[in-house]
């Protein structure tokens, strides 16, 4: 069995698709799993990581607005189709190690970056509406 060599997140770029241990939300226990590298700026110490899933319920795009489906999956390294969850972004310290498999293609990350940005507007929609009826 190859055995892959950890790196430093912090050397990879935006789009890089990874493999670190995950932490679950609910528990404290962690989970080795794909993201893509969102954002990293030198001198920063957390990247912006966005999850990975290869459960077909994703592929419901009312369901799940904010889940998209790699295009060109052969140059992102994953193994089988998946989809980048835009609404679900985790910080990491940029020590953080992880294993590289591949990059996402310009117009995978372009769409991720465009899905990430309407699902922080929304959010943020979402709590100003709510803070407006707390008034």
């Amino acid at each position: 069995m190859e055995q892959k060599i950890k790196i430093p997140i912090s050397i990879l770029g935006a789009g890089s698709v990874i493999y670190i241990d995950y932490p679950y939300e609910e528990k404290n226990e962690r989970k080795r799993r794909p993201a893509v590298v969102l954002s990293y700026e030198n001198g920063k110490t957390k990247v912006v990581l966005l999850k990975i899933s290869s459960v077909e319920k994703y592929e419901d795009s009312k369901k799940y607005p904010y889940a998209y489906k790699i295009k060109d999956l052969q140059q992102s390294g994953l193994p089988k189709t998946s989809y980048v969850l835009a609404d679900k972004e985790l910080l990491v310290p940029d020590n953080t190690q992880c294993e590289g498999t591949g990059r996402l293609s310009l117009r995978d990350l372009k769409a991720v970056n465009a899905l990430h940005n309407l699902a922080v507007l929304a959010n943020r929609q979402t709590i100003q509406n709510y803070e407006e009826e707390m008034l």
